[in-house]
């Protein structure tokens, strides 16, 4: 069974950029493909050996390609059916996982299925799917796309999410994330509710979960926090919601104004039904996949492929783990 122990943060240290006289040259070939132009299938190829799948991780830079002895500062060989580096130092030989500290550390699964398990994720695979396919059971799989969105949250914390300027349309509106239960039988589930809004020119939005609290203080900072000022703001809840405002000019009146111009409604139409999976979760894990969604808005291109997808989340593996 797989570690479910997540991976460890790896420190700011720079190596040496030196060959690695263990690496045979089919590696160096495998690795300088990388992301570039490279499709799902091309990925499922790129990983499907042991060596391959560590080619790959250099050559995105999940691993180091060349380190440095940390006894006596010489370059380490790569041992790559091992998955060792080993100081060329004859008095030496210091040995180490070539995962230590990075964002594979702690797990003891093959490789090529920890990178599978992640383009799985980024092609929004169900996680039982992607388990089967992968070879590993369902909770492994599920450790590694919580591993995915963990980075996806630190992104999302990275930047300031705001939406809407000048001239722009921002609906806002809530959303209800109760589980329904047949018939209005059986157990009964917490109404959990996110509050949220999308800029009908950027297709950007904000969401946030304020679980019961729909108070007026509540709402009101989230919507200062995250429009900015200026902005045409358009509500079902249009009364209500100006009531509230002191700059209730910015505000359209979605019956005489916007929608009058034939806008639609893009929260209905381009988020409520990505939120549809949020229904019945743990109150604990909403946060986690309401930061995934975010993420594929703000950090990924419009209609992004799978491959464009990973290369972001990549990025983001990189960045916080290398």
């Amino acid at each position: 069974m797989a570690s479910s122990t997540r991976p460890s943060s790896i420190a700011k240290t720079k190596v040496a950029a030196s060959p690695c006289p263990m690496m045979p040259r089919s590696v160096d070939v495998q690795a300088a493909r990388g992301l570039k132009d490279t499709t799902f299938d091309g990925l499922m190829d790129a990983t499907s050996s042991a060596s391959d799948a560590l080619a790959w991780c250099m050559s995105v830079h999940l691993l180091p390609t060349s380190l440095l002895c940390p006894k006596c500062a010489k370059d380490m060989r790569l041992d790559v059916n091992n998955e060792r580096r080993r100081c060329s130092r004859s008095l030496c030989r210091t040995e180490r996982s070539v995962r230590t500290s990075s964002f594979f550390a702690k797990s003891k699964l093959p490789l090529r299925k920890l990178v599978r398990l992640i383009c799985h994720w980024a092609a929004r695979a169900a996680v039982t799917k992607a388990a089967e396919i992968v070879g590993v059971n369902e909770q492994a799989a599920m450790q590694w796309y919580t591993y995915c969105r963990d980075v996806c949250s630190k992104e999302m914390l990275s930047i300031p999410v705001q939406i809407g300027e000048e001239g722009h349309i921002v609906e806002i509106d809530e959303t209800s994330l109760k589980k329904k239960s047949k018939y209005n039988r059986g157990k009964h589930f917490p109404d959990y509710w996110l509050f949220g809004g999308v800029d009908h020119t950027t297709n950007r939005w904000f969401g946030i979960v304020t679980y019961e609290d729909r108070t007026k203080p509540t709402l009101s900072a989230i919507m200062k926090k995250h429009i900015k000022p200026g902005t045409l703001v358009m509500s079902d809840q249009f009364t209500s919601y100006v009531s509230w405002a002191n700059h209730s000019e910015t505000y359209v009146d979605p019956v005489s104004g916007a929608h009058t111009n034939g806008v639609e409604g893009a929260w209905e139409i381009r988020i409520k039904r990505h939120l549809k999976a949020m229904r019945g979760m743990k109150k604990s894990l909403l946060p986690m996949y309401l930061d995934e969604y975010l993420w594929r808005t703000w950090f990924a291109p419009p209609q992004a492929t799978v491959t464009e997808v990973l290369r972001v989340i990549v990025r983001g593996i990189v960045k916080y783990y290398y």
